[in-house]
């Protein structure tokens, strides 16, 4: 059984689940740790659970789900790209949550809940986009391609399609962003609640301060 998750660097951690069985010797415990120092095992059952932290760069693909590329060298996965197919659940100010429901063929994964951390801000062409932080000053960039609105509640809303092969059908996703709003004379921004670094500034030319 394969896991994926996301450490606080937002490397993506593949958690692989494997029998083993370990030398004894007389008198000894199973030399496990010994072993596989960066393992978490369960003796009794005779499994370890061996994880890997993987460096590279995260993406969307055209039907919005998540995109990763190993950069890792020394390792089995060198150079290799894991799509994880499912859905984008919510937004707040500095992260994203991605509800995974099926990998990579070659892999069993459970559905689970990712978490990506950075911020938000809009591009030259007013795409919402989230950066991924990396180590040092490094991003990387998701840029949603769909439409954006502002609700009644003053609140952006981002709509995307997304088609589901087993129903054969389409289906508009929204995903909505918390926040307040400040009017300047050439730009629009629209600031994520508890956030502050995250923001959205649109080049507008505004014919009223009113947004109702």
């Amino acid at each position: 059984m394969t896991k994926f998750s996301i450490d606080s660097e937002n490397r993506l951690i593949i958690t692989e689940t494997v029998k083993k069985s370990f030398p004894q010797e007389e008198g000894s415990t199973l030399k496990a740790k010994a072993i596989y120092d960066k393992a978490l095992y369960n003796l009794s059952r005779g499994k370890v659970l061996e994880k890997t932290a993987l460096e590279g760069e995260w993406s969307l693909t055209e039907e919005y789900n998540l995109s990763f590329r190993s950069s890792v060298s020394d390792s089995i996965f060198a150079g290799k790209t894991f799509i994880v197919y499912g859905e984008i659940e919510s937004v707040s100010g500095n992260s994203l949550n991605f509800r995974a429901r099926t990998s990579d063929p070659e892999l069993a994964l459970k559905a689970c809940s990712l978490q990506l951390r950075g911020k938000w801000q809009a591009d030259k062409d007013n795409r919402l986009t989230f950066l991924i932080s990396k180590t040092g000053s490094a991003y990387d960039i998701l840029t949603f391609q769909g439409a954006w609105q502002v609700n009644k509640n003053n609140e952006v809303i981002f709509t995307h399609k997304r088609s589901y092969l087993k129903t054969k059908t389409k289906q508009n996703n929204l995903l909505v962003f918390k926040g307040f709003w400040e009017l300047g004379e050439k730009k629009l921004v629209y600031r994520l609640e508890k956030s502050e670094d995250s923001f959205f500034a649109f080049k507008a030319a505004l014919e009223s301060k009113d947004l109702t």
